[in-house]
């Protein structure tokens, strides 16, 4: 085989790396990077469009610049940083909020099959991963009889429990819209309905094995608003199924409440949060943790309102305030600000937060206007966890983050039906 064969179909060749980028996303983040430098290079291999064209192409779509404009905030803020080491390092984590959108916008659209084709890889390499993390579970109970290791970080074997909550849980929005187009009438009608059925269920038995308190509750509001959306449009099976997923898990749940993790952590938050403790150092639990926090991260923003405190100067400042009201947690950890809506604004001020804030409504209103509800989802999956979680701070939020948030914007305008498998 030449060695040029491989590059003669270019579009497949495309297609072939957002899968596989798809597919080892749920897995170490390194691999999965490698897909997007590679992803970068293929940019460049082009003989219909020059780069020059492709660079035209980008800057007359203005979605594709407010994507960008989250990364090239973050090389304006390296002029007034002083921690050039921290800020060297959070370039390279966010460099897929450059790379990926920059990509995905210059290239021509995909077709629906082409789409979906890609999104199965997704499906896949979440199934394996679950899998995965399932059988190393059950023999680690078998070794060493402790029950814990069925739950939350002890369970989750490649990120933590909440990014691959996220995942699995907007992963059933495919899977869900799979269903609800699914036509009674097709030959294999019945083993598609039953082999997404049981996707859907393996995926959220893992939501509850992660026990991702944000997880639990932005999946479980999904699944009860396709439940309600689907019974309006008589969609009778669908509806069947997510209310019946339901009554299980309120079954599950009262029936070995002693022992889910993600039920005790509930009740853990609701009792930090309503009990006072003396001091902050009392502190250990996740939600009161957060509480201070939020507290902490939000003087430190009112001292830098105007501008914010630059690229690589936020975790100095964090722990200054921490130990300025001695948050030992705070500092032995190092939290970032578990909102990334503070964490914008802390970095670029008020001009540098609403920017960012505008780079997720305005796609929001175009979906909306093109009746977009995949996005939307997305969306809601991605707002909502930003409230509790500075998603962007790390690998496996920021390259979900960018290769869906581009992907889909890049196809709005397209009436796709997503398919999970």
């Amino acid at each position: 085989m030449k060695l040029s064969a491989p590059f003669q179909n270019r579009t497949k060749l495309y297609l072939n790396l957002l899968a596989l980028s798809l597919l080892f996303l749920p897995f170490r983040h390194n691999i999965s990077s490698v897909f997007g430098i590679i992803l970068f290079l293929f940019f460049f291999i082009d003989k219909e469009n020059t780069v020059k064209e492709k660079c035209k192409r980008l800057l007359k779509n203005k979605v594709a610049i407010l994507t960008l404009s989250i990364y090239l905030l973050h090389l304006l803020g390296l002029i007034y940083t002083q921690n050039f080491k921290y800020a060297s390092l959070d370039l390279e984590i966010k460099l897929p909020l450059f790379i990926i959108p920059f990509v995905i916008f210059s290239e021509r659209k995909l077709t629906s099959e082409n789409l979906n084709y890609v999104f199965k890889f997704f499906t896949i390499g979440n199934l394996a991963a679950l899998l995965f993390c399932i059988v190393f579970a059950v023999v680690r109970l078998y070794l060493t009889k402790i029950s814990t290791v069925l739950f939350y970080n002890e369970f989750s074997r490649f990120m933590h429990p909440s990014y691959f909550s996220l995942y699995i849980g907007f992963n059933c929005v495919f899977i869900f819209n799979k269903i609800a187009h699914l036509n009674p009438n097709d030959v294999k009608y019945k083993l598609q309905l039953l082999r997404n059925l049981v996707i859907a269920s393996f995926f959220i038995i893992g939501t509850l094995m992660l026990s991702s308190k944000a997880g639990i509750l932005i999946t479980g509001i999904t699944l009860l608003f396709f439940a309600l959306k689907e019974l309006i449009y008589k969609k009778v099976i669908l509806t069947v199924f997510l209310s019946f997923i339901l009554l299980i898990l309120i079954a599950v749940i009262s029936i070995f409440k002693n022992n889910i993790v993600a039920l005790s952590r509930f009740e853990a938050a609701q009792k930090e949060i309503t009990t006072k403790t003396n001091t902050v150092t009392e502190t250990n639990g996740s939600s009161s943790s957060r509480l201070l926090i939020w507290q902490s991260s939000k003087s430190v923003l009112v001292k830098n309102l105007a501008f914010g405190v630059g690229t690589g100067d936020i975790k100095d400042e964090l722990i200054k305030q921490y130990k300025k009201v001695n948050f030992l947690h705070g500092v032995e950890n190092e939290n970032n600000c578990h909102n990334q809506y503070l964490q914008f604004f802390i970095l670029f001020g008020i001009g540098g937060g609403v920017l960012f804030l505008f780079s997720l409504i305005y796609p929001t209103y175009i979906s909306i206007k093109n009746r977009d509800t995949i996005y939307l989802y997305f969306i809601f999956f991605i707002a909502t966890n930003m409230l509790v979680e500075s998603m962007l701070e790390t690998k496996a939020g920021v390259e979900f983050f960018a290769i869906f948030n581009a992907i889909l914007l890049n196809y709005s305008f397209k009436k796709v039906n997503y398919n999970a498998l």
